[in-house]
């Protein structure tokens, strides 16, 4: 008997493979090996299936940052955690775990109701690993608010990463300079309690 676990992998691997558009619950019953019916049974309609993927999803990049925290890395410094930080980050939204997000954020942009309860959910999921965000940021100095914009400043620039190696995947050289680049920018507000945004050039027309 297919089980909602097995459902969820089955939507994952269909969001990832044949994108948003076709991830239908008959798709996804194929996939399973299942009847639409059963697919139903779990989930209701395609939206709650798609809802349910994200959440289960996100609950996986929770467990890894949950996992890194129970490593106590406070105790290997600054230097060390900013790297353990960014990898575990990237290990998650530089997979095809975070294709079948991407799929879903985008497909999921013309309908509103879908769109509003994605929204809804994500705000919980960034409320979830502010927690272990915190705590590996414990014995810094920066203030709560600052620990929250390094946190979404990481993510952003993971995310933005993520779309590049859609079409440059290949080229890994390029993905370790950045994510060394933005260990770099960690650790170094995690060592000095503070960090500033960079003052705007003053050669107007440049980027």
């Amino acid at each position: 008997m297919i089980t909602r676990t097995g459902l969820l992998e089955a939507v994952v691997a269909c969001l990832q493979e044949t994108g948003y558009a076709n991830t239908t619950i008959r798709v996804v019953a194929d996939r399973a090996g299942t009847s639409p019916g059963a697919v139903q049974h779990h989930f209701g309609t395609r939206d709650q299936m798609i809802t349910a993927a994200l959440a289960f999803l996100f609950e996986e990049f929770i467990r890894r940052l949950d996992a890194l925290r129970a490593r106590a890395p406070q105790s290997r410094g600054p230097d060390n955690e900013a790297r353990e930080i960014v990898a575990t980050m990237w290990d998650f939204y530089g997979s095809d775990l975070n294709v079948a997000v991407q799929e879903i954020v985008v497909g999921a942009r013309t309908n509103p109701a879908l769109h509003q309860e994605i929204t809804a959910l994500r705000e919980k999921i960034v409320a979830s690993y502010m927690a272990p965000w915190k705590q590996l940021m414990a014995h810094t100095t920066l203030s709560a608010q600052q620990q929250t914009d390094l946190m979404q400043f990481a993510i952003s620039t993971l995310r933005g990463l993520a779309l590049i190696q859609l079409y440059r995947h290949e080229d890994q050289r390029f993905f370790n300079r950045q994510l060394k680049i933005l260990g770099g920018v960690i650790a170094q507000a995690i060592s000095a309690g503070h960090f500033e945004a960079a003052a705007p050039s003053r050669h107007k027309g440049r980027p």
